[in-house]
């Protein structure tokens, strides 16, 4: 079934996003689509026994370091300390080399967001 969530940085900041992503550590990464139009890069985790996946759904993103797909996905999400005035947030994974600057993250467990 599914369960589509929205994680904002709102009453409880970056702990919320980390929180979800801190479920999938461990998963396989992979870039699934990227709109130009709506600067919207979508990236799925999937269970290394392929049991799950959720879609992550990374809007207004700004910049992306990634290869195409890693396993052993540890995402970290950061605010830049140095530019408070901007409103990005980082999505990070050193060991893969993966750097990504958006607005916010939307993800859907077992399907796909709109």
């Amino acid at each position: 079934m599914e369960k589509e969530v929205y994680l904002a940085r709102s009453a409880h900041g970056l702990e919320e996003i980390q929180s979800f992503l801190d479920d999938w550590r461990g998963s396989r990464a992979q870039i699934w689509d990227y709109q130009a139009s709506l600067s919207v890069l979508t990236i799925q985790l999937s269970r290394p026994d392929g049991s799950e996946r959720v879609v992550l759904k990374c809007v207004g993103t700004k910049t992306v370091q990634m290869p195409i797909h890693w396993d052993d996905c540890n995402l970290i999400a950061q605010e830049d300390e140095e530019i408070r005035f901007d409103s990005s947030l980082f999505l990070v994974d050193t060991t893969a080399s993966v750097r990504v600057e958006c607005f916010e993250v939307m993800a859907c467990q077992g399907g796909y967001p709109q």
